[in-house]
């Protein structure tokens, strides 16, 4: 008589388990403004190590799984921790949140800065590096804006 585990098709059971490919599946995350007002969507596909960080590093208030569309929602004051996080686990990130150049007469950031100006200096030095790496030319910002942000820091600094 056959033992108990054979017969299952052409293959013979052997008592080993098959191990566990690497997963090697796509390296791309998207970063786009959400439908909730002050919330931005991360879209990136299954990384263990990526959502600990992200849970370890963003409170729960401030993030939201979305099952059905498969998304993390981040609040926007948390945008420079979500950035550096897919950066750090993707190897391509996109984005739409530089696509809309915003209009203003003047420097607009004197006043951003200014308002800022109470924060301790490494926290104003936080918000102004942030605010680069979200408008730096090589991410898709532009010249203009840059240069403005520069002289508007420049001149809180003083």
């Amino acid at each position: 008589m056959a033992g108990r585990y054979q017969g299952f098709g052409s293959r013979q059971y052997t008592g080993q388990r098959k191990t566990q490919s690497t997963y090697t599946g796509p390296t791309r995350a998207a970063i786009n403004r959400s439908d909730k007002k002050g919330w931005v969507d991360l879209h990136t596909p299954y990384d263990k190590n990526f959502v600990q960080e992200l849970k370890d590093r963003i409170q729960p208030s401030h993030r939201q799984w979305n099952p059905g569309q498969g998304v993390w929602h981040v609040n926007e004051l948390f945008l420079d921790v979500a950035v550096e996080l897919t950066r750090k686990f993707f190897n391509e990130v996109t984005t739409d949140l530089l696509q809309e150049e915003p209009k203003a007469v003047g420097n607009m950031f004197v006043p951003v800065l200014q308002a800022l100006a109470g924060l301790p200096n490494d926290g104003m030095d936080k918000v102004y590096k942030t605010l680069a790496m979200a408008l730096h030319p090589d991410v898709g910002g532009s010249n203009e804006l840059m240069t403005k942000l520069n002289q508007a820091y420049q001149e809180i600094r003083k």
